[in-house]
Formats: structure tokens, C-alpha cells, sequence
């Protein structure tokens, strides 16, 4: 019974030795592999120190400049804006009303299509008499 116990124990050490041999040379190989990457990387991906030279420039002054120069650009582009508006807005009125209507204004839209007037500035619906609407103010 001893020996048989022993056969056993032996047997098994052989398969566990196998099996632990087999991992630990995967486990080196990996190590390896690895290790060899690494120093090759550091070699081929290492650059130069970076150096600064000529003017130095202080951020805050940098971004001091940058903001004013967007805001000269958001300026420029309002007024643009500002005057793309003003040239599409026209005045409307009927021709049985007395009451005129800016186009930006939805009450004009109830207005009668074929009583309308067109005014292309608010000066010319005054000079024809029309008020404007209290709808509209």
C-alpha cells in the first residue's frame, strides 16, 4: 500500500513539474519579449530635449492679444449680422386699416393678401399716414 501511495505521489510531481515548467518558461519568454520591447522602444521612440530659443512671450499677454483680436471679429461680424437684418425688415399695411405692421411682427400675417401694402422703411408707412399697431410695440 505504501509503494502504491508513493507511485502515485511520484506521478503526480512529474505532471505538476511538467505543468509548472511549461508556464514558467512562458512566464520568462513573456518577461523577455517584454523587456527586450521596452529597450528597443526607448531607443527608437526617445527624442531630443526640447530647447526654447529667440523672443519668449508671457501667456497672459498672448491670450491678452487673441481676445481682442476675437472680439474686433465678433464686432465686425454683428454689424454685419445687424445690417443683413435691418435690410430684410419691411413694414406692411392694409389698405383699408390705418394701423402699419413691421415684417418681423406675425400680426400683419392675419391682414387681407389683397389689401397690402409694402413700405420699405417705418419713415415711408408715417408719411402715408399709417400708425403703428399696438400689437406690434
Amino acid at each position: 500500500m505504501a509503494k502504491n501511495i508513493l507511485t502515485q505521489f511520484s506521478s503526480f510531481v512529474k505532471i505538476f513539474s511538467n505543468f509548472l515548467l511549461k508556464h514558467i518558461i512562458s512566464i520568462l519568454l513573456f518577461i523577455l519579449c517584454f523587456g527586450v520591447g521596452f529597450c528597443m522602444g526607448a531607443k527608437i521612440f526617445s527624442r531630443p530635449a526640447i530647447t526654447i530659443s529667440g523672443n519668449m512671450i508671457d501667456l497672459n499677454t498672448l491670450m491678452r492679444e487673441t481676445n481682442k483680436i476675437k472680439e474686433q471679429n465678433m464686432a465686425n461680424i454683428q454689424g454685419f449680422v445687424d445690417d443683413k437684418i435691418q435690410e430684410d425688415i419691411y413694414y406692411v399695411a392694409s389698405s383699408r386699416g390705418k394701423n402699419y405692421y413691421p415684417s418681423t411682427c406675425s400680426a400683419w400675417k392675419s391682414l387681407s393678401p389683397d389689401n397690402l401694402i409694402k413700405f420699405n422703411t417705418e419713415e415711408e408707412a408715417k408719411t402715408a399716414g399709417y400708425t403703428l399697431s399696438k400689437q406690434c410695440q
